[in-house]
Formats: C-alpha cells, structure tokens, sequence
C-alpha cells in the first residue's frame, strides 16, 4: 500500500524535486496544499521532523526510524509502576510515604497529578468533533501531552498545549484514512514514483506510528512557542530593537522583566499595528486596551480558537512554511485587527473587548494570509516610508504554483476578492480618520433615527421607573411580613412578593428575561394602584434588559452596553 493517487501525485511534484522546497513552500504559502494528501507530509518538512533536504534520500527514513524509536523509549522511561518493585529495594524510598525524588511511589504520584491535569484539558478539546470524544484519541493526546512534560520538567505542561496537538491529530487521521492505491508489479506505480520513493511515502504514511509523528511535530511547534508559555518572566535581558534598514526602527522598551509572549504582544499593537494603521493605534490606546487582554490567547494557541478547524489548517500551512521561527503570525494578527476596524473606532472599551475576545466569522481566511505576508515584506516597509505604490510579496507567485495543483479536481477554485466588501484595505490607502468614518457612518441621522433614539430613552426611563416603583411595593410587602406574620394571606403576600422581586430583578438587568406566557400571568395578577406610570409601562422590554447594564445616573442617552465576557483564565 502506498497512498491515494491524489497523494502519490502531490508527493511526486513537490517533494521529488530538486528545487530546494520552493515549489512546497509556494504551496503551503497560496493555500494550495488543501484536499493534496500530503499537507501532513509538508508539515513534518518544516517542522523539521524531516531532514531540509530534496528530494527524498535515505537520511529521511533514517531520522524517522531513530526518532521514532526515541519517542517509544521515552514512553518506557516515564512510566513509572512501584508495585512492581524489585523486593532488594531500598523501602525506605520505595513506600507510599516517601517524598524523595528517587522514591518509585513519589514520581508515580506526581505522574497521577500531572494526567488528571492534562485530562481536564482534553475533556474540553473540540466538544462538537466526534474524532476527540473517541477514547483512543483521548488516550493519545494524554499520552503525547505527558511525555512532552515529563521531557522538558522546566516547562512541564500548561493549558493551550492540548490546542496544539488537537489539529496535528486531526490531520493525521484524515490523511491516514484516505484510501490507497496498489503499486504495478514492477515496483512503479502508475504515476511514476520509483521504488524507493514509493518505500518513502509507506513509511511516512504509516498508520502505526501516527502518534510518535503528532509527539515529533508538536515538539517542532513547541521548539518555538515554548517560551510564550512560560509564566515567568524572560530570563534574559530584552535590549531595544532595531531592523537593519535605517528606513523604519521599530523600537521596543527594555522590559527584561516582563515575558516572551506579553513582550511580543506589546510589539504587534505599539509597533506593528501603529506602523500601518495609526489611527486604530490611538484608538486602542486610548480606550487603555493592553495588547495581552486579547493577543495572548491568539499567539499561544497559534489563532487556534479564532478560526474553525479546517481554516485553521490552511493558516497553519503558511505560518510553518513561512519561517521556522513562525513570525507570520504577528502580521496576521495585524491583519486581523485591521479586518475589524470600522467595528474597533465605533466602540468602547467594553464593546471592543467583546470584539477581540470573540471574533468575528470569516468567509475566507488566506486574505488573512496574503495580507500578512505583505506587511511582512521588507519590501512593502520601504514603500510604506516612501508612500509609493507597495509591490507585490516576493513571496507568493500564483502563477508559478506546480501545474499539477492546479487543474487537479480537488483543488478549490481561485476565489474572487476584488468586490468583497468584507475584503482588507489595500495597503497604500490613506488610513481613514476617525471623523471621516463617522460621516461615512452618516452622523447626520434623518428624522427617522432621531425618533427611534427618542423612543429607545423613553423606554429606558420607563424601565428605570418601574424599577424603583416595584421596589416600593417590595419595601411594603416585606414590612408588612415582619409586622404581621399571622395574615391569613401569608402565603400569597410571599408569593406575591417572590414574583415581585423576580420581576425587579428582569426589569434591572440582572435575570434573563422569562417566557412571554409567565409575563403575561405575572402582568394580569400583580395591581398596583396609584400609579403614574403609563399602560405602555406594563409591556416586556423590548431592549432586552437583562443583557444590558444601565446606569441611573447616565445623561448622555447612549445605548446600554452589553457586558463583555471574561477572559479565559489560562491565559489571565
């Protein structure tokens, strides 16, 4: 068995050629390395688990065998079992009790720590994917996830790893399930791979050792965003930093105490994002929105909860063939943000974090790709300070992509961006000012708006009065209670009471909203006399106030804020 002929057809057109990965790299780059077969094959080249040599030669199944061979021999040396105790053992540190680091039973309760904190982890991967509720799957990432701490004990295991591994397991699944294609009797398949290049591809392929491959990639991923785990800060001093062009510094504060990944953070917003977007810069500036609130979780995780799962992978493509250090996932984060500035300017510091926290969906994620190999091109920084017309990236050429990826009919078609409204600016657009986005908003509203911001301020105080009525009526129900606890009508003066307090506790915001039948019986059997309020009062709110905050003391009749979720605490 040697693969799919999709895959035999790729692996022979981008790997069995003397070009050094320019063709792959094109690829991965472009997006094209989608429904090949072989994006898992191309990951494991530039995640180094492949020797950077082509074409294939022999050094390529001498590294997997060793390396292979290492992971099970990691896996025999971390399992630790003290009932199996050897009796001439020392049993002063071999028992249940004893703390010291060579005790058999101290390292197999640590062991049991470290699981049940991974498995907490894992539990909670990709709940609507049925691949990770499998238990073999579940057992694989434990595995994997344990064998890597117990490796690197410095670093040992912290939350986000799991959403590392998760896409690399799932790729490997859906490559290694394709269906395959029998060689020729004479050793050549049909589409002309030679012996020991059908040998090479078996190898990679092979289903056996899909978890020692995961263990190999995830150890290539984690060569480079270990540090952004770290909860300390950089052991080494940060100095400021300068590019080689005299045309544009980018100068970052000597911050040695602070950490890799919050520095880097810091970089994205204060350098990148005010080079190119200056405006959306002093926006977030001044609403005092600090970079790691947000960034954090996008770079450690590698944007992996931002995107659905099969775009995720078509970002991974280019972030790995890019650079080994995976610097293209700064200027896709500035990308990102530029893509949602119009939202970002209109909003404030809750509203944007509420943005940032939960982004939006996006239709097609390589414009994040293309956009971001741009800004990262040295290039495009020399006409950014000469305002000129930025040239195309050196890096991608469309054209020149292998004509095999091409016309093949499993190749997504080329998709057309240049009317997509939702499509970046170009980038030697003069950035649109604050002002002048509000007018293209239309800050002059036509009466119609006007009205509707009246109606909307009548109804907010009509709420903000019922509020304070129906807390009156509380106020002398629960006298009443105390005063005289023997009414014949105590049991309905507390209910009355419950429902009372319910409906203050909707009216102010802070219960959702019930069925419109309970509003209705609550409506026809609480009387309140004496009232000024209007008939209209008595209607459920239509604003929806139990997702909003109001404030009494607000004069500027602006439209409540919904409340912005928080962070998640891994990454606090």
């Amino acid at each position: 068995m040697v693969g799919t002929i999709e895959q035999i057809l790729h692996f022979k057109n981008l790997f069995c050629v003397d070009d050094g990965g320019a063709a792959l790299k094109q690829a991965a780059l472009s997006g094209k390395l989608v429904n090949t077969g072989i994006r898992g094959i191309a990951w494991r080249y530039f995640l180094s688990v492949l020797p950077n040599e082509l074409p294939p030669n022999k050094k390529w199944l001498e590294r997997l065998e060793k390396d292979r061979a290492r992971y099970k021999e990691l896996f025999d040396e971390f399992q630790v079992d003290p009932h199996h105790a050897q009796e001439e053992e020392d049993l002063s540190l071999n028992n249940p009790l004893s703390q010291a680091e060579d005790s058999a039973w101290n390292r197999f309760f640590q062991n049991a720590e470290l699981e049940k904190t991974i498995n907490q982890d894992i539990d909670r991967t990709y709940p609507d994917q049925d691949f990770f509720q499998q238990k073999d799957t579940k057992e694989m990432m434990l595995r994997i996830l344990f064998i890597y701490a117990r490796q690197n004990p410095s670093l040992s295991y912290r939350q986000g790893m799991h959403e590392l591994l998760a896409p690399i397991l799932y790729l490997l699944h859906i490559e290694g399930n394709l269906d395959s294609t029998e060689q020729n009797g004479n050793g050549d398949s049909q589409n002309g791979l030679s012996s020991f290049e059908q040998q090479t591809l078996s190898t990679i392929l092979d289903p056996k050792y899909r978890e020692h491959d995961a263990f190999l990639m995830l150890n290539g991923i984690l060569a480079t965003t270990a540090p952004w785990f770290s909860t300390g800060p950089s052991t080494t001093p940060t100095p400021k930093r300068t590019t080689s062009s005299s045309l544009i510094k980018e100068e970052i504060p000597d911050e040695s105490n602070s950490n890799p990944a919050v520095l880097k953070c810091r970089r994205i917003q204060h350098v990148l994002l005010k080079q190119r977007d200056n405006e959306l810069y002093a926006h977030l500036e001044s609403l005092k929105i600090e970079p790691h609130l947000y960034m954090l979780r996008w770079i450690r995780l590698l944007l992996g909860r931002e995107f659905h799962l099969e775009d995720l992978l078509l970002i991974w493509d280019a972030l790995f063939a890019y650079s080994p250090d995976l610097s293209l996932v700064d200027y896709i984060c500035v990308a990102m943000l530029i893509y949602i500035r119009a939202q970002l300017l209109e909003r404030d510091f809750s509203g944007c974090l509420t943005r940032l926290f939960k982004y939006p969906p996006v239709e097609d994620v390589s414009l994040f790709v293309e956009q971001g190999i741009t800004l990262a091109s040295p290039s495009w920084r020399k006409a950014l300070v000469n305002t000129q017309q930025p040239p195309t990236s050196p890096i991608i050429h469309h054209n020149s992509t292998p004509q095999s990826i091409l016309t093949h009919e499993n190749t997504p078609k080329e998709k057309k961006r240049s009317n997509t409204p939702t499509q970046l600016p170009p980038l030697n657009a003069p950035v649109q000012t604050f002002k002048e986005y509000k007018e293209t908003k239309g800050e002059k509203e036509d009466s119609s708006v006007q009205s509707l911001k009246a109606e909307i301020k009548s109804l907010k105080d009509t709420q903000l009065q019922m509020s304070h009525k129906v807390e009156e009526i509380v106020a002398t129900l629960q006298s009443a209670v105390r005063e005289n606890p023997s009414l014949a009508s105590i049991d309905a003066i507390i209910l009355s009471l419950a429902q009372l307090k319910q409906t203050r506790d909707i009216l102010c915001g802070d219960l959702p909203p019930p069925p419109p039948l309970w509003v209705a019986q609550s409506h026809s059997e609480v009387k309140i006399t004496n009232t000024e309020l209007p008939a209209s009062s008595f209607e459920f709110d239509p604003l929806g106030a139990a997702n909003s905050t109001f404030s009494v003391s607000n004069n500027n009749n602006n439209i409540p804020l919904a409340r912005a979720p928080s962070p998640p605490s891994v990454f606090d």
